[in-house]
């Protein structure tokens, strides 16, 4: 998988990326050091790019002593030849000049109170700013000292009395230096501001392959090895090529905002004379688990400068580096395409699409022997020792779980010769019984597949028939895509790779061409799926942005039946029922509806609208309206049928509201594959969780309803989790069908919990993250090994005393962003009670799609991963996906027999049982269950308590290792519990080494736990807005959001002025509905709207083609008080009040829905 670092303002990092681990494994913020020394000693350093030739320097020339200084040059921006400095380089002030934001405010606002006023204008801005915007009110923010005591000043306040004894005084001296200048031959002392050098020093670019051809460099002999790799490199270099042509250009002149005279700004993009940097190529993997050799992984990482010669000037390159960045997958695909094709033409060598890994692997060398060099790292001992065990108890823990360690001699990969290397490889496969012989003489006499020989409009019809695939083609899990995206798929779906880099362009001008690719009228881009929107202008390189016919016809149905305001259903229940209904289920579970459950109810149960839905935040009893709901229609005499994404919630609707469900997939198939509409005969269908549903399906759900006359309810939260696939457009059908809202949350029994949760869900995260640190549950450490171990520490404690498995299941939960922490923390709760006597039996499993085998015990908490509803690979009660439970016993046959809990009828606890065969397991359908992802975690409530050993409360608590999560993520993980939540993450895992180096070591806990809360909260509101939040007709301007409520909302006109003003184009914007909202809401709290809006627009210069979207966000955090929240749905709407909304659906219908 590529990869692109950017190599930040510290020395330290140019000199790792010259001295031997060039960014593999070392400088990460997973472990924020440069201890990784493992493999260097590589390859010596070659230069590599056009732009060294205006340097004096040799594309491809190996690098001699004295060129490791000029490397250096170029990395600060300087001439290696002369040391002139030809970009100059970004400055900042250093933090040491900088004092507290916080005791500043605290006492300006008291000064205020006092009756302080500030006389000069320019202090009263500053003032302003520090007391409005956003990052100002964090518990870390800072101020140059500077411009603290100006604003002290102004209200007559004494520093020392603010900050402390000397410490704004300290500040203040810091922000110069002293230095010696001679003139006239005398030398002096100068007082000159102290600035130290900030920003983007270059770039580190990483082109990789699929593991067999590393395996195939392993075994083969030393010349055919060597042959290879010259292949390899000289693919590097031809991929680097196209790499500067495409994005090696520099920008003339200031890109955003406006000039003097209004018009908007845009800067000139020139076209550079290429890059200057230089290539490592690495041999092996990081060593695992004590070796001193790592697996095969030959991959080459290029150090690009920050710098490219344009028009006569040298200047910074490729938009401040976003399109290297954009474009590295586009180049490392094309690389392996080339690959591809020249390993074939050379050495015979052909390549077969992995089953697997859907990676390009080559013919002849098994799964088994690739997976036997695809080790990864156990951390177990380390999580161990920093939870306090003694050395024999983590010796005996940590071997246990440790991934089987190869006999072969250990060495010093840093200093052995490639001989050494494939002798120590070589006997590592033969002794796990891999005929290394065989392996590489078929591999050099590879069979070519069918595919492989098409050619012309054969070849074209199979790439497009790739590239549009639903489950994995370019829209597979975005809505739309940009030529660069295109052309990585392209180069991927060529099974006989590329001759040259041209070729491959001519290929994807001619899919893109094809009408199944429709060109979208605005460059959109976005880093995936799941990360921000970034909306690109025309000087970005392939910026044109596409998407597929079949997701326009999904989003035209789906908009078309949520819009459809007229009578289609008579799926209705009469008043008197409702009202009898609503006191049936009262009765039964003791408690009454709450009124927004009753309005709800109403709306859902006397609307005739064809599709209904309604959004619930967490806690808030959806699931107990639902139950109300199906008793109401069943009164009536409907029939009422469930659906959900996951198969487990299907169940738990099931189980918990009594509808009979199945999966969304499920229906879905019935349809499509066997021609059987099993809506026909049910009146109305719930899809729960509904926020999951992608949209491909929902379209297809919404055609089988209209066929069979079924009413849709929808119930779900677009604050959650969004679709897998090409995502989910419930907000927009929540807003395009006028549905109620659920806000009371109910599950976290104190009201500083659902206070966080609810700052959070607003998206306030700094605040909510401010209020479980008062609480003391954020916890952070400096390493993540650190915080995994403090993490485990915890949950050990939460788990005591737990009255059963089962119990501790429903009371503890661990929750991570990423299956890497997953699995770390997985293991390493299993080697907690390993090594505390608490497992029995164990046995090791190898997985098909795994790399590591799975060791498990006797005890274990499992999760189940695949359904089994027909009883395949399992007997006994039926197995779903997301089923939590407790290893009973391990077969001989290798089988494994688990037990869970779900709810009865009755309202206790059932205990199901299920045997799952040895190749359950191996098919990935079991993994440790301690802790999952929050994908996984939707839709859990952990709610069951205990009284510990010590008489203290346990359970109820869900533990959350934060780093890495976005907004929805994280959402879902710190709203599950019914107690307590704590949050783990090190600041290594947040911040990044620039910000390391530009900010230093953190010298108190209270420091540290600032800056980790700022990074997670940073992450999270980048994450709000997102490509596949927009619908694409929205884009193309078929589809307006909410056009009937936005006239209703229209801003006064004198604010139209003033928002053209700071930024024109403004209301053109996708998110221009949503700032409308806002401004309203403001305006009706009698709030000084073109007071706040220039506020908010002079903290920072609004980003063109966001600044709506931006300018919102800055206002709600400025105004939380005033209770602007985030618009719930689509398209930013505020519900009207009820009256209104149900004159809108016809007077037919309006006496049932009124209160």
């Amino acid at each position: 998988m590529s990869a692109i670092t950017t190599i930040g303002s510290d020395p330290a990092q140019v000199e790792y990326r010259l001295t031997g681990g060039h960014g593999c494994g070392g400088p990460s913020a997973a472990e924020g050091q440069f201890s990784y020394h493992a493999d260097g000693g590589e390859r010596p350093l070659r230069w590599i790019g056009s732009g060294l030739a205006a340097h004096g320097l040799v594309d491809g020339a190996t690098f001699t002593d004295e060129d490791l200084d000029k490397a250096r040059a170029l990395m600060r921006g300087a001439s290696p030849a002369t040391g002139e400095q030809l970009v100059e380089p970004k400055v900042g002030i250093y933090a040491d000049a900088k004092v507290s934001v916080a005791p500043l405010l605290a006492a300006g606002a008291a000064a205020v109170s006092a009756g302080a006023q500030i006389e000069q204008e320019q202090d009263r801005k500053l003032w302003a700013r520090l007391t409005t915007a956003p990052s100002m009110q964090r518990r870390s923010a800072t101020i140059r000292a500077d411009e603290a005591g100006r604003v002290a000043a102004a209200f007559g306040l004494d520093a020392d009395a603010v900050w402390g004894d000397g410490v704004f005084a300290n500040a203040y001296a810091n922000l110069t230096e002293t230095v010696q200048r001679e003139a006239d031959g005398q030398v002096r002392d100068v007082v000159q501001p102290r600035r130290q050098v900030i920003g983007n020093a270059g770039y580190d670019a990483t082109f990789t392959l699929p593991k067999s051809t590393s395996v195939l460099m392993a075994f083969a002999d030393g010349e055919q090895a060597a042959r290879v790799e010259d292949t390899l490199y000289e693919q590097v270099s031809r991929s680097m090529r196209w790499y500067e042509q495409t994005t090696a250009y520099a920008m003339r002149g200031k890109h955003g905002g406006v000039d003097k005279a209004g018009e908007p700004r845009r800067a000139t993009v020139v076209k550079g004379d290429g890059f200057a940097g230089w290539v490592m190529v690495h041999r092996a993997a990081r060593p695992t688990d004590g070796r001193m050799i790592g697996d095969p992984h030959w991959h080459a990482h290029v150090s690009i400068a920050n710098m490219t010669k344009a028009d006569g000037k040298y200047g910074t390159v490729a938009a401040g580096g976003r399109d290297l960045i954009r474009h590295l997958p586009a180049a490392d695909a094309l690389y392996q395409a080339l690959v591809r094709r020249e390993m074939a033409t050379r050495f015979g060598v052909q390549y077969a699409r992995s089953e697997r890994t859907r990676q390009w692997e080559i013919v002849g060398i098994p799964d088994a022997t690739i997976r036997l060099f695809s080790k990864r790292s156990d951390e177990v001992g380390v999580m161990l020792r920093s939870m306090g065990m003694d050395e024999q108890t983590v010796s005996a823990a940590a071997h246990r779980f440790a991934a089987q360690r190869s006999a072969a001699a250990k060495t010093d990969q840093a200093y052995a010769t490639d001989a050494t290397l494939q002798e120590a490889w070589q006997s590592e496969a033969q002794a796990a019984g891999h005929d290394t012989l065989q392996i590489t003489h078929d591999a050099f006499s590879g069979e070519v597949s069918a595919e492989q020989q098409l050619r012309g409009s054969e070849l074209l019809a199979y790439v497009i028939e790739q590239v549009t695939r639903e489950d994995y083609g370019v829209t597979s899990h975005q809505r739309r895509f940009s030529r660069a995206e295109l052309i990585a798929k392209v180069a991927d779906a060529l099974p006989g790779g590329v001759s040259s880099a041209q070729e491959l362009e001519q290929m994807v001008t001619r899919v893109q061409q094809d009408p199944r690719l429709v060109a979208m009228p605005h460059p959109v881009e976005g880093h995936g799926s799941g990360e921000k929107v970034v909306r690109h202008g025309a000087h970005m390189a392939n910026a044109e942005t596409f998407t597929t016919g079949d997701v326009i016809a999904a989003e035209r149905a789906v908009l078309a039946a949520a819009k459809d305001g007229s009578v289609v259903s008579r799926a209705v229940v009469e008043r008197d029922t409702l009202q009898m209904a609503i006191g049936t289920v009262e009765a039964l579970q003791d408690y009454a509806l709450s009124t927004e459950q009753r309005d709800a109810l109403e709306y859902i149960t006397t609307s005739p609208r064809r599709v209904c839905a309604v959004q619930g935040a967490p806690g808030t009893g959806k699931t107990t309206l639902l139950r109300a709901m199906r008793v109401a229609m069943e009164a009536q005499g409907l029939t009422v049928r469930g659906a959900a994404t996951a198969a487990v919630a299907a169940q738990n609707l099931r189980i918990e509201s009594g509808i009979e469900s199945s999966t969304v997939a499920s229906l879905v198939f019935a349809a499509t594959e066997t021609g059987v509409n099993r809506l026909s005969g049910v009146d109305v269908l719930v899809i729960d969780e509904a926020n999951l549903t992608e949209d491909r399906s929902r379209a297809r759900i919404y055609q089988m309803a209209k066929e069979a006359g079924t009413r849709i309810v929808e119930v779900g939260d677009s604050h959650q989790l969004r679709g897998v696939g090409v995502g989910s457009m419930f907000a927009a059908v929540h807003a395009e069908s006028g549905g109620p809202q659920l806000v009371d949350n109910r599950r976290q029994r104190r009201e500083v919990e659902r206070s966080a949760v609810a700052a959070w869900r607003e998206g306030r995260h700094a605040d909510a993250m401010a209020s479980w640190a008062g609480q003391g549950r954020v916890v952070t450490h400096e390493e993540a090994i650190e915080s995994r171990g403090a993490m485990l520490a915890q949950w050990n404690r939460q788990r005591a005393g737990a009255p059963s498995a089962y119990s501790e299941l429903r009371g503890v939960l661990m929750i991570a962003s990423t299956n890497v922490q997953i699995d770390a923390l997985n293991r390493g709760a299993q080697a907690v009670r390993y090594a505390a006597g608490e497992l029995g039996e164990g046995r090791e499993y190898t997985t098909y799609g795994g790399t590591d085998p799975i060791m498990l015990h006797v005890g274990d908490q499992v999760a189940m991963r695949m359904n089994d509803w027909l009883e395949r690979l399992s007997t006994g009660d039926p197995v779903l996906n997301g089923y939590r439970g407790v290893i009973d016993d391990l077969g001989e046959d290798g089988s494994v027999r688990v037990s869970w809990q779900q709810p009865a009828d009755d309202g206790g606890m059932q205990t199901a049982h299920a045997v799952l065969a040895r190749e359950y397991v191996e098919k990935d359908g079991l993994q440790l269950g301690y802790a999952l992802t929050a994908h996984r975690a939707e839709g859990l409530t952990i709610k069951e308590t205990w009284t510990a050993p010590d008489g203290e409360q346990r359970g109820g608590a869900v533990l959350v290792a934060a780093a890495g999560g976005d907004a929805a993520t994280l959402h879902v993980a710190t709203s599950r519990h019914r107690e307590n939540v704590w949050i783990y993450s090190s600041r290594a895992e947040v911040e990044d080494l620039t910000r390391d180096h530009e900010r230093g070591v953190p010298l108190t806990d209270e420091e540290r736990i600032d800056r980790v809360i700022d990074a997670i909260a940073d992450r999270a509101e980048a994450s709000l807005e997102r490509n596949n939040d927009v619908p694409v007709l929205q884009t193309t301007g078929e589809y307006a959001p909410s056009q009937y409520e936005r006239a209703e909302m229209q801003p006064e006109s004198g604010w139209q002025d003033l928002l053209d003003e700071i930024a024109p184009g403004l209301s053109g914007e996708a998110e221009w509905p949503k700032l409308q909202d806002t401004l309203t809401q403001l305006d009706a709290r009698e709030i000084d709207v073109p007071g706040a809006v220039r506020a908010a627009a002079d903290i920072k210069q609004l980003p063109e083609g966001r600044a709506a979207a931006v300018l919102r966000q800055r206002l709600i955090r400025q105004y939380p008080e005033a209770g602007v929240q985030r618009s719930q749905s689509a398209g930013g709407k505020t519900r009207r009040p009820k009256s209104e909304r149900v004159s809108s659906r016809g007077p037919e219908r309006s006496r049932g829905l009124q209160r």
